[in-house]
This record gives C-alpha cells, sequence and structure tokens, in this order.
C-alpha cells in the first residue's frame, strides 16, 4: 500500500504523473487528461482544506469508512463524487503543476491544515496520504501510466 508521506511513493507517483499528456486516452471510462486534473485538484482542495465540503453522516461517516477509504483499491467506473467535478478544465500544463505540487505538500504534512472528507468526515494526514495515494494511482492506471 502506497503512501504519499514516503518520499519513494511520492517519487513514483509524480514521475508517472509528468508523463500525462493532453492527448492520451483512458484505458476505461469518459474522463480526459483536463477532466482529471481538474478532478485531482478539486479534491487536493478539499483535503488541504482549501474548500469547505458538508459533511455527510451514515455508515462511511466512521472508523470503518475511514479505513476503507484509505487501504481499499478502486474499482474502474466508480462513480466520482459530484463534491470532486466543480472545477471547470483549465490550463493543462499549470494544472498538472499544480497537483505536482500538491503532492509534495505531503513531504511536510505538519505545515498544512487537513480538510474533511465530505464521505467519511475528518481524516489524519496519514490517511489522506494513503487514499491520495490509491486514488491517484488507479487514474495514473486508467491512462496506462
Amino acid at each position: 500500500m502506497g503512501n504519499l508521506l514516503n518520499e519513494s511513493d511520492r517519487k513514483e507517483l509524480s514521475n508517472r504523473l509528468a508523463r500525462l499528456t493532453p492527448d492520451a486516452k483512458p484505458l476505461w471510462g469518459k474522463m480526459t487528461p483536463g477532466h482529471l486534473l481538474a478532478h485531482l485538484i478539486d479534491l487536493f482542495e478539499v483535503t488541504f482544506a482549501e474548500r469547505p465540503v458538508t459533511v455527510r453522516k451514515g455508515l462511511m461517516n466512521s472508523a470503518f469508512g475511514r479505513w476503507m477509504l484509505s487501504t481499499m483499491p478502486l474499482p474502474k467506473n466508480a462513480k466520482t463524487d459530484p463534491e470532486y467535478l466543480k472545477r471547470p478544465v483549465g490550463n493543462f500544463e499549470q494544472d498538472k503543476a499544480k497537483v505536482q505540487d500538491y503532492i509534495q505538500r505531503f513531504a511536510a504534512p505538519e505545515k498544512f491544515t487537513f480538510g474533511a472528507s465530505p464521505w467519511v468526515g475528518q481524516m489524519t494526514p496519514e490517511q489522506w496520504a494513503k487514499s491520495h495515494y490509491t486514488h491517484l494511482a488507479h487514474h495514473l492506471k486508467q491512462f496506462n501510466l
């Protein structure tokens, strides 16, 4: 299980992301590379409390839900939460650089405030780091990276 708190895991995903091109075709799903970057930025903005969200009540908003989110692989064609589809597609290279910057924030998590997930509530930096690794790896695999 990868973890963005680990330098080697950050470097691995950062190198894979660097190979993403605007014309890459997904192996599954409808997302374009530009949509992917916008989606990732949405998620990172929530992670780092740059955008407020409403936390849902339910089974997922529990220790079990946080464990699942930070340890389980994501299935292909899973429905994306609308909370993470708000940002329009922007400048590809600028958005890719922004995602790279967000990944590197996990090198010094103590410098940042972490927000709550709309699905599972407040998460620790470790839980966010594991779930982001899983999420990024899933989408990079989607684009054969």
